[in-house]
């Protein structure tokens, strides 16, 4: 149980809590890696009703848009008659959109207009993060307590199995933005106990980049596609004295050439994770196959063509429809990403239970960028 807090808490107070509780959080997502999919499936229905409820009892606009669903015997195969929304539909209703109803879009914005290099809490409970999509369009979304934790750790949470428990040095290379995800829930929860952040930005000159990371030594690299191509040139500017277990590239999907480049100038495997400021971590890559698992207990995947209806595995979607099961703050439900995919079959070596994707790409959107 958690202490008693005093009325006001400054940002490093929260801080360490929140630390506190994503241990507890990484535990029990631990464990989830080798659900059963029957187990799965019971986890998604009991989320998706409290998800519900929780829209229909405190966000206005989703009160209208769910009108007449009853949410205690609602199904998962139920979406399917549900309505679409759009970051469009967020950013045109924000102020009803969300679950509390101080979180007004002027509010929100006048935080992140605030903030310095450092994520801050938004009364004492909620991030705001940014995203750019077409054309550079700017949208806003905002998580809560329990869903920033889990966000951190359903990304993280294979890297940490697979290092067994040890502690993990990260280097992350990427712009000094407070308000893009990757660098707010990184700086939120680094930890030394179990994951040491260490904060490199892109611009500075390759050679300085590489030379600032033979001072670190990290064991993992952290970036974004389209950084990773002049980190490639940095280490080839200036030999690295380390050789990185793995590299992550959480955004676009990574062109093979790239990928093979990174991989013999780096020494590393190279992951992809997919990745948005909406949904947190959509899918992430093991290492163990070139595949990814969708974060099957913390969202719905519906992978769809043109016309909405679902596709089989095996076959490119035209676009996704999210619902993003544990951020209550902003429920996301049918949330329409233009990503294409293909979802698979069978289970990845590394003995995940959690659905396979491969083939992340064509999408009209920016990514959100490593910072």
């Amino acid at each position: 149980m958690r202490r008693p807090l005093p009325e006001i808490l400054s940002d490093a107070e929260l801080r360490e809590l929140h630390v506190q509780d994503q241990r507890w959080t990484a535990a029990a997502h631990l464990q989830r890696l080798h659900w059963s999919r029957e187990r799965i499936a019971q986890e998604r229905r009991r989320r998706l009703r409290e998800l519900v409820t929780t829209a229909q009892e405190r966000s206005p606009w989703h009160r209208r848009r769910l009108a007449g669903l009853d949410p205690t015997t609602l199904e998962e195969d139920d979406l399917c008659g549900l309505p679409v929304m759009t970051r469009d539909d967020v950013m045109a209703n924000f102020d009803e959109a969300v679950t509390d109803q101080r979180l007004t879009l002027s509010r929100v914005e006048n935080h992140l207009a605030g903030l310095g290099s450092k994520p801050r809490y938004l009364f004492e409970h909620y991030q705001p993060v940014v995203s750019s999509g077409p054309s550079g369009a700017r949208a806003v979304f905002v998580y809560d307590w329990p869903g920033w934790a889990a966000c951190y750790a359903g990304a993280f949470r294979y890297l940490i199995r697979d290092r067994g428990g040890q502690p993990i040095s990260i280097a992350v290379v990427g712009a000094a933005s407070a308000p893009h995800i990757a660098r707010a829930i990184l700086d939120t929860f680094s930890d030394p106990a179990v994951i040491r952040i260490h904060q490199v930005p892109i611009s500075l000159p390759a050679a300085r980049i590489a030379a600032r990371l033979n001072e670190l030594r990290p064991d993992t690299l952290f970036t974004c596609p389209s950084a990773l191509l002049e980190l490639i040139n940095g280490a080839s500017a200036v030999k690295l004295t380390f050789t990185p277990r793995t590299v992550i590239a959480a955004g676009d999907p990574v062109p093979a050439d790239i990928r093979q480049a990174a991989e013999s100038v780096l020494g590393a495997t190279v992951l992809n994770w997919w990745v948005g400021s909406e949904a947190g971590p959509i899918a992430i890559g093991c290492g163990h196959g070139p595949s990814m698992h969708v974060s099957d207990d913390l969202i719905v995947l519906e992978a769809v063509d043109e016309h909405g209806a679902r596709v089989p595995a095996g076959v490119r979607s035209a676009k996704v429809l999210l619902t993003i099961l544990y951020n209550h703050a902003l429920p996301l439900i049918r949330y329409e990403l233009t990503d294409q995919v293909t979802l698979l079959d069978g289970m990845c070596p590394c003995g995940s239970t959690h659905t396979l994707v491969e083939g992340v790409g064509s999408r009209s959107r920016q990514r959100v960028p490593a910072s």
